[in-house]
């Protein structure tokens, strides 16, 4: 893990080994990656993704304490759907997360909510 951590970031750590230790830039890495989470959480929930979407993307969140926009699941017509599955089709060569491979896809089709996202992708997969 420390490798892979140091191999992911060379430019952060290059900056941030001259003054701190090791243990530093580790926590400082969880901590960025911690508050990364917590924007991507916040970008979901504001653009409509359901409890269920969050809680299999976001396994370690208490959707509980969480204030959902709920919303109905917009229909999406035949040719929308397809090039939207067309489109998750390349994020997913490219992205292995399917919480960044999302993001994505909603910033490609920002119209369209979080949930219904899920939905089209999970009803055409």
């Amino acid at each position: 893990m420390t490798r892979e951590l140091v191999a992911n970031n060379p430019e952060h750590f290059l900056e941030l080994g001259h003054t701190l230790e090791f243990a530093d830039l580790q926590e400082n890495h969880q901590a960025d990656r911690q508050a990364k989470e917590e924007q991507d959480l916040t970008y979901f929930v504001d653009n409509g993704a359901s409890p269920d979407m969050v809680r299999r993307l976001f396994h370690s969140v208490d959707t509980s304490a969480l204030r959902f926009r709920p919303g109905r699941i917009a229909e999406i017509d035949l040719r929308t759907a397809q090039r939207l599955f067309n489109v998750w089709e390349d994020l997913t060569q490219e992205i292995a997360s399917d919480r960044q491979r999302y993001l994505r896809l909603h910033q490609m089709f920002p119209e369209t909510s979080m949930a219904s996202l899920w939905s089209a992708i999970h009803d055409l997969g």
